[in-house]
């Protein structure tokens, strides 16, 4: 079982506008409204520039904007980062149950790790694989594929959670069956192009889908 991070296990919206928000004035660019930045989480960042710029980027800003943007988001991301109520239950749960967990993401492992750490549950990932791990970025499916070969497990074996449609894009480039969860902003329809097994309001849900029973996971995700 193969997640993405942002929106799927945890809320980073507030550190992503901060980060997003510096970079931005850096360049001399105008600031978007939170839920435009909002909608660019799961990004590759360059595309993401690309979606909020108020002007037409050169090439040499893309550079400048990562740049900026990961100095901002190594002081306020990882505090301004939560994991959604029941992650830590939910996988405890699944490992308990024999069930191998991983992480592909668009976000520097570096990073993930440091939130993963801090509210020690990066024992129970036996693989992440980030930004700085792969050659190319969601919706390219080399990232994923790169998680499931370490993981020994062939792509009809596994299932990609995620909540963006370069996920959905990703699984269907690679093979995998996809679970959609709604804690981002993409919608359900938007999300269905790329016939999810499962649409799960979010992770803790996963539980019932697996056929688990539910545990405090499950209880924390509702109400």
């Amino acid at each position: 079982m193969v997640y993405d991070f942002d929106y799927t296990l945890v809320d980073s919206s507030k550190g992503v506008i901060a980060s997003m928000n510096y970079a931005l004035e850096r360049l001399g660019m105008d600031v978007p409204s939170p839920d435009t930045i909002k909608g660019t989480i799961g990004l590759p960042l360059a595309q993401a520039l690309d979606s909020v710029a108020s002007r037409a980027v050169e090439e040499h800003e893309y550079a400048a904007f990562l740049r900026h943007f990961i100095a901002r988001a190594d002081e306020v991301m990882a505090p301004l980062t939560h994991l959604y109520p029941g992650v830590i239950e939910l996988v405890r749960t699944l490992h308990e149950h024999g069930i191998r967990q991983g992480i592909v993401s668009n976000k520097l492992r570096r990073r993930i790790l440091e939130i993963l750490r801090r509210e020690s549950i990066d024992s129970f990932f036996e693989v992440i694989v980030g930004a700085e791990d792969a050659p190319s970025h969601k919706p390219d499916p080399g990232a994923l594929l790169m998680a499931l070969e370490r993981l020994e497990c062939p792509p009809e074996r596994a299932v990609y959670i995620g909540d963006h449609v370069v996920d959905g894009q990703a699984a269907a480039a690679a093979g995998v069956p996809f679970i959609s969860v709604l804690t981002g902003t993409t919608t359900a329809e938007q999300l269905h192009e790329y016939w999810p097994v499962a649409v799960v309001r979010c992770v803790t849900e996963l539980l019932a889908v697996l056929g688990i029973e539910e545990s405090d996971a499950g209880k924390a995700a509702v109400g």
